[in-house]
């Protein structure tokens, strides 16, 4: 027996109350010790259930079951359900219950019927989206599943996501956080301590329950954390859409190929371009659909959306897609490029013997189209993210001296906004959209110039553009 704690009584309430219960804690606050205790209450007293516990590695998981297991022995005799089976992975109970402690995998609990799942330090998964993609079906198919997610947090990731969706009210978790302040001995002479052997953003993140992105992300975390997530229509064979097309507008489709063979997907972002800044305003993702049937639903969602420009990375079979959209279905609303010494891909729509349909993705186009997205989500000339791309934005980390989803991830979405932000400062793009992305930005430059400076500045427009590509202008002031 044990004496609870305020938030542990809160704990216990809401899990008692409710079916699924996310947990925020500072360390060593007693969450684990605490959920251990309500499992334990739950098969003792509810027959023929099977409880599973998961943890990012399998010996973290089977040390709660160990916990489990010694609360049981000091139970009164007359509480004890009984064991017939012990081991260091389970325990089966007398009244037909059971636990089972493993790690967090794809098929970690495939083929169990899960009526109690608790996911521990479930922000530290490295695999984490994809249990989720590939279990979560299975746990909610029971009416009253019981799933507790708790954890400390640890970057952008899956678990900021649906903390972030359980306060805001956007998923049916119910949200609970204990405060490093709650525990008993925590004063600020402590946290003073703390902050002196883990630093501000170490505490921050250990203690003060704050979500710290990753440093190495290509959009600076505190500005990820503001991008305001847009939820649309959703349907079950991937489509999003979140606004209808518009009478005069223009549009482009950013398409990234995938084999459909279940790892990698399909994408199709489709962008309002008429003017900045961009919108999205539909999006496709599905990693189950083979590379000869994508091109009807790109062709679909380009005459939906007034004939848009389809722009196909054509790395892979992304060059089959092409070929069926222009030979098959005769579509010429498509990008293509052609290779110039020098100057590299030169962009261009129709396809000839000089133009080769879709978009190359070289070194020289990801780093280009890497820069340029980051110019756009950064001054907001780019807007409207969905809850999948944010996801793979969180994610999305310097490997080398490129830009790529972390381990356990995916960045297709990503990646066809890459491709999309290569092409708005090419010639052809601008003179199609009638819209200068590196013009927006130099006359920005030269606006906060002015007001820095309220006794005038002199700027030659024309050099600025031909000799600077961010906005760098060289500037004369004059006082």
């Amino acid at each position: 027996m044990f004496k609870l704690r305020g938030y542990q009584k809160r704990l216990i309430e809401a899990y008692y109350n409710n079916d699924k219960n996310i947990v925020l804690s500072s360390r060593q606050s007693g969450k684990t010790i605490t959920t251990a205790a309500f499992m334990l209450w739950y098969i003792c007293f509810n027959p023929d259930k099977t409880a599973i516990i998961l943890a990012n590695k399998a010996p973290t998981a089977r040390e709660i079951l160990a916990r489990i297991i010694l609360m049981l022995e000091n139970l009164p005799f007359f509480l004890q359900p009984g064991v017939k089976t012990l081991n260091k992975g389970s325990v089966e109970f007398g009244n037909n219950s059971k636990i089972i402690a493993t790690s967090t995998s794809s098929d970690s609990i495939r083929g169990f019927s899960c009526n109690f799942l608790y996911l521990d330090e479930f922000a530290h998964v490295k695999n984490a989206v994809e249990f989720f993609t590939s279990s979560y079906p299975t746990i909610t198919s029971g009416k009253n599943t019981k799933i507790i997610i708790s954890s400390t947090p640890c970057g952008l990731n899956l678990y900021y996501k649906l903390w972030m969706e359980a306060k805001s009210g956007r998923n049916d978790f119910n949200p609970v956080e204990i405060r490093w302040d709650e525990v008993p001995g925590r004063d600020e002479a402590w946290k003073r301590d703390q902050i002196a052997i883990l630093g501000e953003d170490g505490f921050a993140q250990e203690f003060g329950n704050e979500f710290i992105g990753s440093s190495n992300t290509l959009i600076y975390s505190e500005i990820l954390k503001e991008l305001p997530i847009q939820v649309g229509r959703k349907t079950n064979d991937g489509y999003e859409f979140l606004e209808d097309p518009q009478e005069n507008h223009s549009y482009v489709i950013a398409v990234d190929v995938s084999r459909g063979t279940g790892n990698d997907y399909s994408v199709c972002v489709v962008l309002d371009v008429t003017q900045y800044p961009v919108k999205i305003v539909a999006t496709f993702r599905n990693n189950q659909i083979r590379p000869l049937i994508l091109p009807e639903i790109i062709l679909n969602l380009a005459r939906k959306y007034n004939e848009a420009y389809i722009m196909v990375e054509r790395n892979g079979n992304g060059l089959d897609v092409v070929d069926v959209l222009y030979n098959e279905y005769g579509y010429e609303n498509i990008f293509s490029t052609k290779s110039k010494q020098r100057v590299g891909q030169v962009l261009s729509v129709g396809i000839s013997k000089s133009y080769i349909g879709g978009i190359e993705m070289t070194k020289s186009i990801k780093r280009i189209g890497c820069s340029n997205f980051k110019s756009l989500v950064e001054e907001k000339k780019l807007i409207n993210f969905t809850e999948d791309i944010m996801m793979e934005l969180y994610n999305f980390v310097k490997s080398g001296d490129s830009y790529e989803a972390d381990s356990g991830y995916t960045d297709d979405l990503v990646m066809a906004l890459v491709m999309f932000s290569w092409a708005v400062t090419e010639d052809f793009y601008k003179e199609l959209t009638k819209t200068d992305f590196r013009k927006e930005l130099i006359t920005k430059y030269v606006e906060e110039k002015e007001e820095d400076m309220p006794l005038g500045i002199i700027v030659s427009s024309p050099e600025i553009e031909q000799r600077h590509l961010y906005g760098d202008a060289e500037i004369v002031e004059w006082i």
